[in-house]
């Protein structure tokens, strides 16, 4: 199917395209699960150019469908470990676990998994890759964020507007909870935009590539962070209500005096009247270090 002699750190040319995969193994892309293979290309070099893959590299890729992305991974000498819906793309991936003898395959829905129980744990050298569907982008980009915290970078293929969101700055109408979630994890960037022609078969919508990098010292404690989101989402609860509005009837404030949310927006140089998507994530923090310790 492909050649092993591939030049260390690139696409093997050998490597069929997506639709040359698909008549060979005679695949029809699913559309329920939003089945629109990443294709060879230069839009993978740019998925990974951020990040330094070695052999000394975990890899989690979350639906490596066609393997195009996951054989880019695997020229780095890096260990993949893959996460696949679908079975019926087994005899394609199966070809690329002959040739690279670090690469494992689990047929399972992403989010029916415990992420961190599957991975060795290898810190500062986990990485996460994903060509997320469209209807799960949301759930799996926050899965990884809160099972894998200690990853040193993600990589992700989002729908345009979905990876816009998620990269926005506070003061902005899109600013959300997932948005302070991922500037909390590390660095946020958006990346290249691909155009329709980088999948097979085509999608009706734009894609683009969504880049974090972990802080090199972490906002938030890693025992903490399933509670941090649920203040998050809180927070966030109703937009139009000001963030102490919001938390006002939350387990952090209940039973509280009605200045004490005030008082701790003071301290942290907030007005009171502030909306949530007017705080930073390094604020968010502190306002959430204070309740949670007044628990």
């Amino acid at each position: 199917m492909c050649s092993s002699k591939s030049g260390a750190g690139t696409q093997d040319p050998a490597y069929p395209s997506a639709k040359a995969l698909c008549q060979q193994y005679k695949l029809q892309p699913k559309k329920a699960w939003g089945q629109n293979f990443l294709d060879k290309g230069p839009s993978i070099q740019k998925m990974l150019s951020p990040f330094h893959l070695s052999s000394d590299s975990q890899v989690l890729e979350i639906g490596p469908g066609l393997g195009h992305l996951s054989q880019a991974i695997l020229a780095r000498g890096a260990r993949l470990l893959a996460i696949e819906i679908d079975e019926d793309l087994a005899p394609v991936l199966s070809g690329l676990a002959q040739i690279y003898p670090h690469f494992q395959v689990l047929y399972s829905p992403a989010q029916d998994l415990d992420w961190r129980a599957l991975l060795p744990y290898s810190p500062g050298q986990l990485y996460v890759f994903g060509n997320l569907p469209y209807y799960l982008s949301s759930e799996l980009y926050c899965k990884a964020l809160l099972e894998l915290w200690e990853a040193q970078g993600m990589s992700f293929l989002l729908q345009r507007e979905v990876a816009e969101r998620f990269a926005q700055a506070p003061k902005s109408k899109l600013y959300g909870p997932l948005s302070v979630l991922g500037q909390t994890y590390g660095q946020v960037r958006l990346g290249e935009r691909l155009k329709a022609s980088a999948f097979y078969p085509p999608p009706s919508i734009e894609s683009r590539v969504l880049i974090l990098e972990k802080r090199p010292t972490p906002l938030l404690a890693p025992e903490l962070r399933s509670a941090y989101w649920a203040f998050l989402q809180t927070a966030f609860q109703t937009r139009r209500k000001t963030l102490v509005n919001n938390l006002q009837m939350s387990p952090w404030a209940q039973d509280k005096e009605s200045s004490y949310l005030s008082s701790i927006l003071n301290d942290v140089k907030i007005e009171p009247a502030a909306r949530a998507e007017e705080i930073s994530a390094d604020q968010f923090v502190q306002i959430f270090e204070i309740l949670q310790a007044g628990l």
